[in-house]
């Protein structure tokens, strides 16, 4: 078995909690209009993301949270900022 520290299972603790808690949040406003479903999946991306590159773990949705799914999700978020902020 594995021995890590307090900090390590602290941050793989905070990463799951956000992985579950955007992923929850993404598919409750999933197609509402509202657009915030993007902004909740690229936290939930973000978070999947940390957990492999900074453990090695690899959590649910690993596979489809690729970086270039990533990057993809931040330019749609900064653009839907964007026009929020124009209308």
């Amino acid at each position: 078995m594995a021995t890590i520290t307090k900090k390590a299972a602290k941050r793989i603790s905070k990463l799951l909690s956000e992985i579950d808690l955007y992923h929850q949040m993404a598919d409750t406003v999933a197609g509402d209009g509202s657009g915030t479903y993007w902004g909740f999946s690229l936290i939930e991306g973000l978070a999947v993301r940390a957990l492999f590159d900074e453990f090695g773990i690899e959590a649910p949705n690993l596979s489809w949270f690729t970086e270039d799914r990533i990057e993809g999700l931040k330019i749609r978020v900064d653009d839907q900022e964007a026009e929020r902020k124009a209308a």
